[in-house]
């Protein structure tokens, strides 16, 4: 899948989207909500998840960071 420049995005609404970014802020919502501003060199745009989805992207990361030897 390609990637999107988040400055793009309004323009794939309803469609599946790829975008890469850095995570700016953390905010979470109640037991269930996390809202993340999530900032590329276009724009910045804010991703709403599960704590379930949030878990496991942090769990992915873990192990990719692990396995690239990186601290």
């Amino acid at each position: 899948m390609k990637i999107t420049k988040i400055i793009d995005l309004p323009d794939k609404i309803g469609e599946q989207v790829r975008f890469i970014g850095r995570v700016i802020k953390i905010r979470k919502h109640g037991k269930k909500l996390i809202f993340m501003d999530v900032k590329d060199e276009t724009a910045t745009i804010q991703v709403i998840c599960t704590k379930e989805q949030y878990d496991k992207s942090i769990e992915r990361f873990i192990k990719t960071k692990k396995e690239l030897g990186l601290k």
